[in-house]
């Protein structure tokens, strides 16, 4: 009874509070109707989420404000985005040049646009390099994600990177900026301008943009990161390719028995060193077995740098790391050209660009392997040779075809002595476009270039 009465009372006091309200209500004595209501704040929904496809826009305070002088830097941040083979990329690399790869489709897949059009392909795929785009006239970069194959086909499958410039840039507009990591190294330099106005009683506009860059290299040696080469289980585990020489016996391999004998000499446990181990070349002219990579069957007699980081005394490789570019060099030059000019004003417009870009980016790489039959062909010695050591002649002996020849594939090395592996890429790269455009009055439009 008392839940019952309870709820008699709230719904008393209801019907009174609506009473009391509706007779104090003061009565409507005119309407206005708002024309417009602008409103400003960090959640209103922007165009581009209402968008059929989806489409993210970047515009160049993103970029001024990331102190980043390479665009593909900046577009890599984006979760759209994968980190292609980029102008940091030494290996693998494309000869210094910066893709785009949105979702990890493939820079093939990836559409990049230059105001609305195409953009001169950069290598035998297709691919756009980002390096020749002139980074001082971007206005935005526009990213759809979603549905650009109807439009452009099957090089937009994964999206597009639509790059849109400053249209109708009247003044001056100069820009420096100097960059240097926290190892003083790595030091980067941009410097770029603009000059623009309007002509012809302001139906055409012109702009020339001018801009130079370069950036350092760095080795990967210099960071603690990256001074060791790494396996799947961050163990240091580099090339089997040494400097040292080494020998892969193959089917034909020495006996346990010699085995035992040569490297029971070094202080190996009978069986340590098996009849499938390679074998290296100590400078004093003793050999060493390369490991299994267990406790069991270790490196054994090694001789060489052993305080090496890279150095792993269960399984012996050659330390490639240090000495590859762990940052690309970069030197870039570029001159650009636009210009509009309305025919009929508000009908029909002739557009135009001219772009030259001239830059190199190097690459570096450890010092060549070579394998007999394989890099190096006729390199193979008689096992006669009298310069053969005497321990690696008990065990040539002791194979089951003493007399057979090894294995083309058998001895390999690393001259180191030749130094890195250098590749110098230098590219030139001139576009020019000229268009017509304009609008119809039941709001189609038309554009034609070439």
């Amino acid at each position: 009874m008392s839940h019952s009465s309870n709820i008699r009372q709230a719904v008393r006091f209801t019907l009174a509070a609506a009473a009391f309200a509706s007779a104090y209500t003061v009565p409507a004595t005119a309407q206005t109707e708002l024309e417009e209501v602008v409103v400003t704040g960090s959640r209103i929904a922007r165009a581009d989420y209402d968008a059929a496809s989806p489409v993210i826009t970047l515009d160049s305070d993103t970029f001024k404000m990331s102190g980043e002088a390479q665009l593909e830097t900046v577009l890599n941040s984006m979760p759209q985005l994968v980190p292609s083979i980029t102008s940091t990329s030494n290996n693998p690399s494309n000869g210094g040049q910066a893709n785009v790869d949105l979702r990890g489709l493939g820079t093939t897949r990836t559409l990049v646009l230059l105001d609305g059009s195409r953009l001169t392909p950069s290598n035998l795929t297709g691919v756009v390099d980002l390096n020749t785009i002139p980074s001082a006239l971007i206005q935005n970069i526009e990213i759809l994600t979603g549905g650009a194959s109807s439009v452009y086909g099957s090089d937009a499958v994964a999206g597009v990177v639509n790059v849109r410039l400053k249209q109708d840039f009247e003044g001056v507009q100069i820009n420096t900026q100097y960059g240097i990591t926290d190892k003083s190294d790595g030091q980067s330099l941009l410097v770029e301008g603009l000059i623009g106005g309007n002509f012809a009683e302001d139906r055409g506009n012109a702009v020339l943009s001018l801009s130079y860059d370069t950036r350092d290299e760095v080795l990967a040696g210099a960071r603690k990161f990256g001074e060791v080469s790494r396996g799947a289980q961050l163990q240091p585990l580099g090339s089997g390719t040494v400097p040292d020489g080494r020998i892969d016996w193959g089917t034909n391999a020495p006996s346990q028995a010699a085995l035992d004998a040569v490297f029971g000499a070094y202080g190996a446990a009978p069986g340590q060193v098996p009849p499938a181990s390679a074998i290296g070349f100590n400078t004093d002219g003793t050999l060493f077995a390369f490991g299994r990579g267990t406790t069991a069957q270790p490196v054994i007699n090694y001789r060489g740098n052993v305080n090496d980081p890279g150095f792993n005394p269960l399984s012996y490789s050659y330390n490639f790391g240090p000495v590859n570019y762990l940052q690309l060099p970069l030197t870039r030059r570029q001159i650009a050209g636009f210009a509009t000019y309305d025919i009929v004003p508000d009908v029909a417009e002739m557009y135009t660009r001219i772009m030259y870009t001239t830059y190199n980016s190097d690459q570096q790489l450890a010092s060549t392997p070579v394998t007999c039959g394989g890099t190096l062909q006729g390199c193979a010695m008689p096992i006669t040779n009298p310069l053969i050591p005497a321990a690696l002649q008990t065990l040539i002996a002791s194979r089951p075809t003493p007399g057979a020849a090894l294995p083309a594939s058998a001895f390999s090395r690393r001259f180191i002595e030749s130094g890195p592996r250098v590749s110098y890429n230098d590219y030139d790269v001139p576009q020019g476009l000229v268009g017509f455009r304009g609008d119809f009055t039941n709001g189609w439009n038309w554009d034609v270039f070439g």
